[in-house]
C-alpha cells in the first residue's frame, strides 16, 4: 500500500473538522449578509481564541503577510547539530483578497537532511482553524508503515501534527501559530520519530507567537 503523506493528514484534518457542522449551521452560513463591522473584528459568543487575534490585528491595520525578508530571520543558522546547507529561500506574494508570504532553508547533519519551511498567510483566518481544530482533536493514526499523532508546542498554545515514516525513515511535522503562521519541518534519514518535534521545540516560536 503506498504510504500517505503529511499532506493527506493535513486534508483529513480539514475535511473533518470542516464538516462537523450540522444542517442548521450550514443554512445560517448560507443566508448571511456581509456586515463591514463584522468585517474588522468578530462579534458574540461563539468567537474563537483565533478569531479574537486575527481581529485584534485587523483593528491594527495588519491585514498584510510580513515581507519574506523578515520571515527569513525566523529561521536559525544552526540547530541540534544541523548546519545550513545552500542558500536560504523565500518570496512574498500580495493579492486582492490576502497576502502570502515564504521562508525556507535546508540543513545537514551527516546522512540526516532537514527542511525548515516558515509560512505567513494572514488572512487565512478559515483554514487555520479548520487545520488547528483537527490538529487539537487529538487525531492520530499507525500503520506498519507510518504513524501520526497531535503535537502540542508552545505550553499547549501551538498546536499541530507529527508523522514518522518507519520504512523511509523520514519525519515529518506541520503546526499553527499564532493564528497566522504555518510551520514545516520534514527530516529525512532518520530514526528518531520524534526529531521533528525536538527541532520545532528548538525554534524560537514565541518571537512568532508575539504577532
Amino acid at each position: 500500500m503506498k504510504q500517505l503523506s503529511l499532506s493527506f493528514f493535513m486534508l483529513l484534518g480539514f475535511f473533518l473538522f470542516s464538516c462537523g457542522g450540522n444542517t442548521q449551521d450550514q443554512q445560517e452560513t448560507e443566508s448571511y449578509e456581509y456586515s463591514a463591522e463584522e468585517d474588522t473584528q468578530y462579534t458574540g459568543a461563539e468567537e474563537t481564541p483565533a478569531q479574537k487575534r486575527y481581529a485584534e490585528r485587523r483593528a491594527k491595520g495588519d491585514t498584510l503577510a510580513m515581507h519574506y525578508k523578515e520571515l527569513q530571520k525566523f529561521l536559525p543558522n544552526e540547530i541540534r547539530g544541523f548546519s545550513r546547507e545552500g542558500e536560504i529561500e523565500g518570496s512574498s506574494m500580495n493579492m486582492e483578497d490576502g497576502s502570502y508570504s515564504m521562508a525556507s532553508q535546508r540543513y545537514r547533519k551527516g546522512e540526516e537532511d532537514l527542511t525548515i519551511t516558515l509560512i505567513d498567510y494572514n488572512n487565512a483566518i478559515d483554514m487555520y482553524e479548520g487545520l488547528s481544530g483537527a490538529w487539537a482533536s487529538g487525531m492520530s493514526y499507525e500503520d506498519d508503515n507510518q504513524k501520526a499523532n497531535g503535537v502540542s508546542l508552545l505550553n499547549n498554545k501551538a498546536k499541530g501534527m507529527e508523522v514518522f515514516a518507519k520504512k523511509d525513515n523520514r519525519c515529518e511535522l506541520m503546526a499553527g501559530i499564532a493564528a497566522r503562521f504555518y510551520l514545516q519541518i520534514k527530516v529525512n534519514n532518520t530514526t528518531n520519530a520524534s526529531l521533528c518535534r525536538e527541532i520545532a521545540e528548538g525554534l524560537n516560536l514565541s518571537a512568532l507567537d508575539a504577532y
